[in-house]
Order: C-alpha cells, then sequence, then structure tokens
C-alpha cells in the first residue's frame, strides 16, 4: 500500500529534550505542584516578614526562588542523562508513512505501525509534530520534513 505522507526526524538531542519536556509539560502535574510548594514559599516569606522576623523570611524568600531552579536544573541533567545512555537512539533518523487508519516508524533498530485511533493525543509546536501513545512515550515528527498536505493532515487527527 503507498503512503498518503512520509516525513523524516533525526533524533538530535534537540528533538530528544524538546519530546521529554513537552511529555513532562502535557502530562504530568510537576508544573502545578512546583507552582504550589513555590506559592507556599512565598506566602510563608510574608508571614515571617510581617512576625518581624526577617531571617525567617528572607530563607523562605530565597526557597521561593531557589525551589524552581533546582527543579529545572534537575529535569534537565534527567533528561541529559537518559540521553546519554540510550546510544541507539543518538541521531538516529526515523522514517514516518502515514496512511488513511494508521501510521508507520520506521528506524534503525526496527518498525512499528499505530493506528490513529490508538494515539493518546496531539501536540504542535513550531517546531515539531508530537504523537502520543502513552503520558510518558510518543513520537516527535521535524515539520521541517513535512509537506503543508501532511501538516494538515496532523493538525486533524484529534479532531
Amino acid at each position: 500500500m503507498t503512503p498518503l505522507h512520509r516525513a523524516k526526524t533525526v533524533y538530535t538531542f534537540d528533538a530528544y529534550r524538546k519530546l521529554c519536556l513537552i511529555t513532562w509539560s502535557k502530562f504530568t502535574k510537576h508544573y502545578l505542584k512546583s507552582l504550589i510548594i513555590t506559592g507556599a514559599f512565598l506566602v510563608l516569606s510574608i508571614v515571617w516578614y510581617y512576625s518581624d522576623n526577617i531571617e525567617m523570611a528572607m530563607m523562605f524568600l530565597l526557597s521561593a526562588v531557589g525551589f524552581p531552579l533546582l527543579f529545572s536544573f534537575r529535569k534537565s541533567s534527567s533528561i541529559k542523562r537518559s540521553w546519554k545512555s540510550n546510544k541507539i537512539m543518538q541521531n538516529m533518523a526515523v522514517i514516518y508513512e502515514f496512511y488513511e487508519d494508521y501510521f508507520t516508524q520506521t528506524n534503525s533498530v526496527g518498525s512499528s505501525e499505530i493506528q490513529y485511533k490508538d494515539l493518546l493525543a496531539t501536540q504542535e509546536t513550531p517546531e515539531y509534530f508530537y504523537l502520543f501513545i502513552s503520558i510518558n512515550q510518543g513520537f516527535a515528527i521535524d515539520k521541517s520534513t513535512c509537506s503543508e498536505e501532511l501538516c494538515h493532515f496532523l493538525r486533524n487527527l484529534n479532531k
């Protein structure tokens, strides 16, 4: 059977990092948890400030600033560590072929066929389309290799 559309993505570190970040932000509540904890630190800082305990107020204020930075650093280092440990994926070329009811992805390790009805979600960013099959697994499709027809097709998958 002849595919309706084709695209290619090379999994560079940047592509992998963006896939991890979009997966993390789309399906986890970590941003919300981080905001709640940071907000709590700010509230405690204000409470201690008005209680005339400047040292405690400053400690909670520094915690409110430091917590998101630490959280971001931890997430970034985890992505780098995961990338470095997966030598097979580094700079792997993936060919996507889109058919009427499913798409295939083929790379140097193997291939798979995914029915569109089995997709959990899709996401579009300025550089990629992401097709998710679970909350922690998805496919990144480089938009620079997509025809206008394929972009339109992918935008309409979840409609």
